[in-house]
């Protein structure tokens, strides 16, 4: 999770497009990462809650860009990490685990 927290640390200090599109390799690593923790604890949580095994773990995150169209900061993303691990997906009604890095 080196790169991921490296990056959203940067992004914290530079939260714009230009910087952004400057550093989307960066990004594409740093989600690539959260991507492995997320598995990751899709499978330990598979252990005492089968309705999670075979769930994506990229199907799980959600968006790097922030909705700005009520907020008073229009920092267009966020700076986090955030990913939603319950049955039948981010969208789903269904109770499940909340990640925020």
């Amino acid at each position: 999770m080196k790169s991921a927290l490296k990056f959203i640390s940067q992004l914290s200090d530079n939260n714009n497009k230009e910087w952004f599109d400057g550093h989307k390799k960066e990004y594409d690593l740093a989600k690539k990462e959260f991507i492995v923790l997320v598995d990751s604890v899709i499978k330990s949580c598979s252990r005492f809650d089968p309705e999670l095994t075979g769930l994506d773990a990229s199907k799980t995150l959600f968006r790097i860009n922030r909705d700005v169209r009520f907020s008073k900061d229009k920092s267009p993303y966020k700076t986090n990490f955030g990913a939603s691990i319950n049955p039948g997906g981010k969208s789903s009604m269904i109770p499940g685990y909340y990640i925020h890095v």
